[in-house]
């Protein structure tokens, strides 16, 4: 993991719009590291394979730890404001449940949607607003007898 929290640091870095007069890495940054990613996790998401569960686990792993990474200590980084990239990552992570859902997997979905739902609550101390809804309200619909997630997050 430390790998490739490291990767998303140097590309960070490696920006065109890079300033190095900027005095420090901000939460937008990581926040716009975090879209290059996505592009990549959506096509795991779409490839075609014969072990459906397994591929959705990696990305659904692969997208939750990105969106941690994401975000730093806001008690000790530089301003962060909610940019486009969590926007995708939140609508990728939702189809992910759906085809999790779909596709019959069984995981421990309510600590997830405890701890977005956590982050949300501490994101919203600092400004930081919506924070993943729709994958929260996705998750939340697993609980559901209907399994209704499109009802439930339009």
């Amino acid at each position: 993991m430390e790998i490739a929290y490291n990767e998303i640091v140097r590309k960070i870095e490696e920006e065109d719009d890079y300033n190095p007069r900027k005095s420090g890495i901000t939460q937008a940054d990581f926040s716009m590291a975090m879209f290059l990613f996505i592009a990549n996790i959506g096509e795991l998401v779409a490839m075609e394979t014969d072990d459906e569960v397994t591929k959705l686990r990696l990305a659904y792993d692969l997208l939750m730890q990105l969106k941690d990474w994401s975000m730093y200590d806001l008690d000790v980084c530089l301003a962060y404001e909610a940019m486009g990239s969590d926007e995708d990552a939140d609508q990728l992570l939702v189809e992910i449940i759906r085809k999790r859902n779909d596709a019959g997997d069984v995981w421990d979905w309510k600590k997830d949607q405890k701890n977005l739902e956590d982050e949300a609550e501490g994101n919203a101390a600092y400004g930081i607003e919506p924070w993943y809804p729709k994958s929260i309200k996705a998750l939340a619909a697993l609980s559901t007898q209907y399994l209704s997630v499109d009802k439930l997050i339009d």
